[in-house]
């Protein structure tokens, strides 16, 4: 999609075929990007929908006409979600963004007994979020929650398909994304110095399955886009996506 330009409008600002977008994206589009009237555009409202659209009017606030509507635009067909203990800042980012260019469905910090890291600045993760749905094309902007510890994410997701990436797994990403799940995929990434005794006891406990990545150790964040990047584009391959 090289020569598709993405922006993000408010949901509340499209009202039947107009739009009209905030200070910020109108001020890049227009002052940096240079778009003109009656260039066309495309709008992501961060809750499923992308827009085909045609600029109007550009000012403080630039606005237009709906041309086409795409519901799950950019959207994978599986849903998965990723849950880590936190990593230092500038490799929670790249797991953010580069997670969501993936397809991502949300992200779930957990403060484990080995993070270096206790805490998230959330309106930060949600702005790299933003752009990077912006980036690949994403319809749904992935939520993060607030960091929680292993023992209430364990409990909050209890119903649905979870798997800890981990060096004692006896099946392999390939086996485990091979099943048939039904509902949302949950993977489930240590901190820098792996899980504690405890935290490997409440995995046991939960009868969450350790799957293997292979035998290279791998950085947390390398673990976790490979994992989900493997999960959804095996759904599509044997989906015909």
């Amino acid at each position: 999609m090289p020569d598709k330009r993405f922006f993000y409008v408010n949901p509340s600002k499209v009202e039947g075929d107009r739009f009209t977008l905030d200070e910020t994206e109108s001020h890049h589009l227009s002052h940096v990007l240079r778009i003109n009237e009656h260039d066309s555009i495309w709008l992501l409202d961060g809750d499923g929908i992308g827009y085909e659209a045609r600029i109007e009017s550009v000012g403080k606030s630039v606005s237009g006409s709906i041309v086409n509507t795409h519901v799950h635009y950019g959207e994978p067909d599986v849903s998965v979600h990723l849950a880590f203990g936190i990593i230092k800042r500038d490799r929670l980012e790249l797991l953010l963004e580069k997670g969501t260019e993936v397809g991502v469905k949300s992200f779930s910090p957990l403060v484990l007994d080995r993070c270096v890291k206790k805490s998230i600045n959330v309106e930060r993760c949600e702005k790299i979020i933003q752009s990077a749905s912006k980036q690949s094309g994403r319809s749904v902007f992935p939520s993060v929650c607030k960091p929680v510890t292993l023992d209430h994410w364990v409990h909050q997701f209890a119903q649905d398909s979870k798997a800890v990436l981990h060096w004692e797994g006896e099946r392999t990403i390939s086996e485990f994304s091979g099943e048939s799940v039904k509902g949302p995929t949950h993977f489930l990434i240590g901190p820098e110095g792996d899980f504690s005794e405890n935290e490997m006891a409440i995995i046991r406990n939960s009868e969450i399955e350790c799957i293997s990545l292979g035998n290279r150790r791998l950085r947390s964040e390398t673990a976790a886009i490979t994992a989900v990047s493997f999960r959804i584009n095996f759904e599509n391959v044997n989906t015909g996506g």
